[in-house]
């Protein structure tokens, strides 16, 4: 019997790709225009060589580091010759105010998760992300009193598919791992590391499309819904 859905947050509860390069292009401009008066281009550049130095340096170690907008930036700073001390935390909060007041969750999510709490089922987040911003997206995405648990990878210290995040909020909820439907956008993340940690896993569609694996699908929640209602 199902007890509790877990979700992956990023681009399964909101469309997180999208709003992201949309908030990178308006910083970059800001940047450019209004901080540095340099070529955006040079800015665009430099913020994605920053970016994967980053990624290139800590992505082996599994750190959720790895993806902190801070480092980007400051990175970014340093290759334009520019003191972080000065701008890094102006840049940062700018693109996370901007990417902030973009986002929203998919449509039915919301009344999925109501009527999900409605039949008891506990609702957890398991996410790859720094914790500080996952629960200022939650915050704003109007979820706060809905969730019962969340794990993130900077507090588990292992990245998906590692197992131990799936055990990890498992625990936190109080369930068995066979007792927990785990939806999520990454099939090598999310749908193989829910499965390897004896999970149910929905591979959620919105941004991608399926390939051949034998896995349950859906592209919405309304599919979901009926993927649900079969297994409680």
């Amino acid at each position: 019997m199902i007890k509790a859905i877990v979700f992956d947050l990023d681009d399964t509860l909101y469309d997180c790709l999208h709003e992201n390069d949309k908030a990178v292009d308006d910083t970059v401009r800001y940047v450019a225009n209004e901080l540095l008066h340099m070529d955006e281009d040079v800015v665009r550049k430099a913020f994605e060589e920053g970016r994967d130095t980053v990624k290139s340096q800590l992505s082996e170690w599994d750190m959720a580091a790895q993806h902190n907008r801070v480092l980007y930036f400051q990175k970014m700073l340093e290759l334009l010759d520019v003191s972080p001390f000065k701008y890094d935390l102006q840049v940062y909060n700018y693109f996370w105010d901007n990417f902030l007041n973009r986002i929203s969750l998919f449509p039915e999510a919301l009344k999925f998760i109501d009527d999900a709490r409605a039949l008891g089922i506990k609702i957890g987040i398991c996410t790859d992300m720094t914790a500080h911003i996952q629960f200022r997206k939650i915050d704003r995405l109007g979820l706060t009193d809905r969730l019962d648990a969340m794990i993130t990878s900077e507090e588990a210290g292992v990245e998906k598919p590692n197992r131990r995040m799936f055990d990890m909020i498992a625990e936190k909820l109080g369930v068995k791992n066979e007792e927990v439907i785990y939806v999520g956008d990454s099939y090598k993340k999310d749908v193989t590391g829910a499965k390897n940690a004896g999970m149910t896993p929905v591979w959620y569609l919105s941004l991608h499309d399926k390939t051949d694996e034998d896995v349950l699908a859906v592209s919405d929640y309304t599919e979901l819904r009926d993927i649900v209602n079969k297994a409680i």
